[in-house]
């Protein structure tokens, strides 16, 4: 009879200890879900005004900081957040607010057609700087013909842009000394240069006007137009003279 009285203590107990985890269980299951049901969802802010993102927050009794980054929007608008937007939250949490504070930015003037020692300049006062200049030699005369970015792209404060510009064709100057004047003349011009200044030295007797000496000397290069000044041997003493008062 005892035994039979223990056996049922035991059971009893047992039922009672299984009884109370199960109770406890369904307590904490219970408070759980009334925690998930009181508790909020972080709401999406992103791509909002700052004081519209904060508003939004204050409404879900939702707590912030504000992590400002350069990008590439407005100022002043919620790039990102964190966490993000759908987070289950309790009440008085903080919510990471990351807000452009735009970018330090510069505009690529419009310097198509310009010659290359202004539209440097306006790169320049820009806040830009030119990384490179392509030179063609198309017999342009130091024109930009194209510059990259094009005009109007946003760059940051001294990055830089790459010009190309027309240049004049190179000529070789010829040797022209103890050639005759109209012969050094057409030798010059052939090669497309000009003819510059021609200081004359009288020599009694000379007939023939005869190059005595050219600047610069042959064998250098200049940009096609340029001049070659000559001096010239001459015979006619007007001459001399009219130089000398040149």
């Amino acid at each position: 009879m005892r035994k039979v009285l223990r056996y049922l203590v035991h059971v009893l107990l047992l039922a009672t200890l299984l009884w109370g985890i199960v109770g406890l269980g369904m307590y904490h299951w219970l408070t759980g879900r009334e925690r998930v049901s009181v508790g909020r969802r972080a709401p999406d802010v992103s791509d909002m005004y700052i004081s519209d993102a904060i508003a939004k927050l204050w409404e879900n009794d939702l707590s912030f900081e504000i992590k400002p980054v350069q990008a590439d929007i407005s100022v002043g608008y919620v790039v990102a957040q964190i966490p993000v937007p759908g987070t289950l939250m309790g009440s008085g949490e903080k919510v990471t607010l990351i807000v452009s504070t735009g970018l330090n930015t510069a505009t690529v003037p419009a310097v198509l057609g310009s010659d290359a020692a202004t539209a440097i300049k306006k790169i320049r006062e820009a806040g830009l700087r030119v990384k490179d200049v392509i030179e063609v030699p198309d017999g342009g005369n130091f024109v930009v013909k194209s510059i990259s970015p094009k005009p109007g792209s946003k760059l940051a404060i001294g990055e830089g842009v790459v010009l190309t510009v027309s240049i004049p064709k190179q000529a070789r100057v010829p040797y022209v000394v103890g050639l005759p004047l109209p012969v050094a003349e057409k030798k010059i011009t052939d090669e497309g240069l000009k003819v510059g200044k021609i200081t004359y030295k009288y020599v009694e007797g000379i007939k023939i006007e005869t190059v005595k000496a050219q600047f610069p000397r042959s064998g250098i290069y200049r940009w096609e137009g340029e001049t070659v000044d000559l001096e010239v041997w001459t015979g006619d003493y007007q001459k001399t003279v009219q130089s000398s008062e040149d």
